[in-house]
This record gives structure tokens, C-alpha cells and sequence, in this order.
């Protein structure tokens, strides 16, 4: 990877490898993350290159001990918050970004009951037409949305942003014990919390999370745990 970086810092790629690389770019996060580190070491070490060669051509060669004790704070003063930057950029974590990488729409359901609504509501989920599948709950009669439709429903305003009303349906799944979406209205809550950016819900989530061994979500909650305790989450 750290060629395919130095000839695009380079522009010694091919026009079509370019394209395909800054596509890359604009696609991929983590790719994007690693360019900007290598890019920064790059230039810092082009300049530690030129600040030597200045250093060889001007000083005598008397001078040379300590034009090179000089050139090398010169280095340090360079290197040192270069390197702090590229450790965030490698290691630090924000909210969204959090988010977007553990927020997947779950699969969807038929069951027996009403096959003829959750049909046509499963087909707009499986499209990811979040607003559609809302109008399409908020047009069912009250008795009619069951839990089935108030977890998808929570999942959709999650996705579309609104998640104090998100919040509102994942925790009464959570009260009400029912089995069939407990554990992952416990996941989805966690969710919220993270793209909330109320780290402390976040922590009381996966607390709740990890303290059940044979919860589904408990290695992704362990992750985000890990992330949100991190001193560089959220510095950016």
C-alpha cells in the first residue's frame, strides 16, 4: 500500500490508476486516513532532506558538528508533532465515524400474522427506503403496530436522524422483555447513544451489553467500549 501511496504523492501512476486511486480516496475512510499520514511523512521527510542539504552545501567544515546538533532539533521540531498528528489520525475515533461503521440495517422478518402489510413493509426496508417504511407505520392503525413495526421503526429514524424519538422506541422494546427484539433493541440503543456523542449512555450500554455472555452484539459492544474509552475519541 505504501507504494501504491508514494507514486500517487509522486504522480508517477498511470491516468487510469490515478482515477482509480482517488476514487479510492473519496470511498474508502480508513484508505483516506493512511494517505494523509504517509503524506505527512512524506513532506516531512523532504524537508528533513532539504534542511541536510542546505546544511552540507552552506556550513563550513569546521562548523559541521554543530550545524548538524542545530539540524537535528531542527528534525525534532518537525518530526514530533508530525508524528502526534499521524498517531490521531491512525488511532483516533469520532462519533459518526464510530456510527457508520457499526450501524448496518438488520434484516427483515415475514411472520404469519399480517403477511400482506409486512410484505410490502419488508420490501421497502430491504430497499433502505427509510422514508417510505415510516409513512408506512405512521398510516397503520394503532392496533395494528405491534412491536414488529415499532423496532423497524426505531431503526428507521435512526438512520434518518431523529434519535430522541429512536431512543423513545428502543427503550420501551427493551422494557416490555419481549424476547424476539430485546437484545437487539439493546444493540440499536447503543447506537443512539454513540451518534448522540453521549458517551456516558454509550458506556452504560455496552456495560448492559457485555454483562449478558451469550448477547449477540457483546464483540461489537466490546469494540465500542474500547473506542469511546480511548483519550483520542472525539478530539477531531
Amino acid at each position: 500500500m505504501e507504494d501504491l501511496f508514494e507514486k500517487y504523492w509522486r504522480g508517477t501512476l498511470s491516468e487510469a490508476e490515478r482515477q482509480a486511486f482517488g476514487e479510492r480516496l473519496h470511498t474508502e475512510p480508513e484508505t483516506e486516513t493512511a494517505y494523509r499520514s504517509f503524506v505527512l511523512a512524506a513532506e516531512a521527510s523532504r524537508r528533513l532532506a532539504e534542511i541536510e542539504l542546505k546544511s552540507i552545501m552552506i556550513k563550513p567544515e569546521a562548523a559541521e558538528a554543530k550545524s548538524r546538533s542545530i539540524s537535528l532539533w531542527k528534525i525534532a521540531a518537525v518530526l514530533i508533532p508530525l508524528g502526534v498528528l499521524g498517531f490521531f489520525f491512525f488511532f483516533g475515533t469520532d462519533s459518526q465515524e464510530l456510527f457508520a461503521e457499526s450501524f448496518l440495517m438488520p434484516s427483515t422478518v415475514v411472520t404469519r400474522s399480517d403477511l400482506d402489510s409486512q410484505s410490502t413493509f419488508t420490501k421497502l426496508l430491504n430497499a433502505e427506503d427509510c422514508q417510505a417504511a415510516l409513512a408506512f407505520v405512521d398510516g397503520l392503525d394503532d392496533d395494528r403496530k405491534t412491536n414488529y413495526y415499532r423496532y423497524y421503526e426505531g431503526i428507521c429514524l435512526l438512520k434518518t436522524g431523529d434519535l430522541k424519538n429512536a431512543e423513545i422506541i428502543f427503550h420501551t422494546l427493551i422494557q416490555s422483555q419481549d424476547s424476539r427484539f430485546l437484545a437487539d433493541a439493546e444493540w440499536y440503543s447503543l447506537l443512539t447513544a454513540v451518534k448522540s456523542n453521549n458517551r456516558e449512555v454509550a458506556q452504560d450500554r455496552c456495560e448492559t451489553i457485555l454483562s449478558d455472555e451469550n448477547h449477540p452484539h457483546r464483540e461489537q459492544a466490546r469494540k465500542i467500549k474500547r473506542k469511546i474509552s480511548s483519550p483520542f475519541y472525539n478530539l477531531w
